[in-house]
Parts: structure tokens; C-alpha cells; sequence
């Protein structure tokens, strides 16, 4: 049977794919400035759970890795690597007006998306 935090996982992951084919079928990271924010906030509560998830299969996984410091950095180094992947992949020049300062905004809302998505997971846990 599926645990607590796994179905949270899933749930959110399912969210965040729907939100996210439809801000490319409506152009809503174009209209709205705030809706990429907002969606690496959600990625970041995404990645956090999905951390959770992995125990949930991988038993073997000590405890320990469901703490915050472990979490958190894996939620940052995702956070990271997917807008190495914005830039680099999708082919965004590094000369972009602005560039760095919405990748800092980038990492720092994955970064509390993530924070939000442990203390769920935590949450979900003790229960």
C-alpha cells in the first residue's frame, strides 16, 4: 500500500505537470511574470516530497536522510541543476538582461517551495 507521502508526492507532481503544460499551452510564464516564481516554489515542495517518496520504496535508506539538512540540499542541488538546464538546454543567452537575478529568485523560491514540501513530508510522517 502506498504511504501518506508518496500519494502527496504524486498528487503534487500530477499538479505541477498539468499547471505547467498549461502555462506553455496559454503562454502563462510570458503573460505573468509572477507564475514562473510561483512554480519553482511548487517544484521545490515537489522535489522535497519526492526525496520522502524515495525512502517510502528504498527501505534500506537510513532515517537520517529525511532530515532537514539532506532534504534541503537535495532540493537545492535540483533547484540548481534544473535552471542550469533552463539556461543551457532551452538555450537562454547568459548576456539576458536580468538573467541573474530571476535565477536568484529561481533558487530562492525552490529553495522555500522546498522548505514548505519537507515540513509536509515531515508532517506526514509523524502521523
Amino acid at each position: 500500500m502506498l504511504k501518506l507521502t508518496t500519494v502527496f508526492f504524486l498528487l503534487t507532481l500530477g499538479v505541477l505537470a498539468v499547471l505547467h503544460r498549461l502555462a506553455l499551452g496559454f503562454y502563462l510564464y510570458w503573460r505573468w511574470e509572477w507564475f514562473d516564481i510561483l512554480m519553482h516554489f511548487f517544484g521545490g515542495a515537489v522535489a522535497a516530497l519526492g526525496l520522502f517518496t524515495i525512502r517510502d520504496f528504498l527501505h534500506r535508506i537510513p532515517e537520517r536522510f529525511e532530515y532537514v539538512v539532506p532534504v534541503m540540499s537535495g532540493v537545492i542541488v535540483t533547484t540548481l541543476l534544473w535552471d542550469i538546464f533552463e539556461i543551457f538546454v532551452v538555450g537562454i543567452p547568459l548576456e539576458t538582461p536580468g538573467l541573474a537575478l530571476d535565477t536568484g529568485i529561481d533558487v530562492a523560491m525552490g529553495t522555500i517551495g522546498g522548505f514548505v514540501g519537507f515540513l509536509v513530508g515531515h508532517s506526514l510522517r509523524r502521523l
